[in-house]
């Protein structure tokens, strides 16, 4: 795969409070390209889904909301798409973005997410609700999909700018 094509859109993927949103945002300022927050865009269409259209016989859930996202980026060129860490998605919905997308895993230490959840809790729940324990086996457990990704960074700081510049350099120079 060449890494000059500019017209591909970025997907950064990770675990909850990897940097996906900072980081993307700031990827996309530097390109000026559009951003999409994915779990962002799932609530904005859920919303629109179920006050828009009551006649449905059943609010679409999560993942067909996300799932059909993932669809559209298809469609977009030049776009930074932040992936839901939580997301229905799998190692074959990884293999479909990668035609038309880098995919770049932000591969946090499990220390350094902890400390941001502790700090900031889960969305809907305290972090105290899930437990380090399980949260460590969750990440242990999903670590081996993100392997396939066009590129892994594993940084302790977590500084986005830094990022945002290995990212650039990986795929733009």
């Amino acid at each position: 795969m060449s890494r000059r094509q500019p017209q591909r859109n970025i997907v950064l993927i990770g675990f909850h409070k990897s940097g996906l949103t900072t980081v993307g945002r700031e990827l996309a300022r530097r390109l000026h390209r559009p951003f999409i927050d994915i779990p962002v865009e799932v609530q904005r269409r859920q919303r629109l889904t179920v006050f828009q259209l009551p006649g449905l016989s059943r609010p679409a859930s999560t993942t067909d909301v996300e799932r059909r996202i993932i669809g559209d980026l298809a469609c977009r060129r030049e776009t930074i798409v932040a992936l839901g860490s939580n997301g229905e998605w799998d190692a074959q919905t990884l293999e479909d973005l990668k035609v038309y997308a880098y995919v770049v895993f932000l591969d946090m230490p499990f220390e350094l997410l902890w400390r941001r959840i502790e700090a900031e809790g889960l969305p809907g729940q305290p972090a105290e609700a899930r437990g380090a324990d399980s949260l460590r086996r969750q990440w242990q457990a999903r670590r081996p999909e993100f392997e396939q990704c066009d590129l892994q960074l594993v940084d302790a700081g977590a500084n986005p700018r830094r990022l945002v510049q290995l990212i650039l350099h990986c795929f733009y120079t």
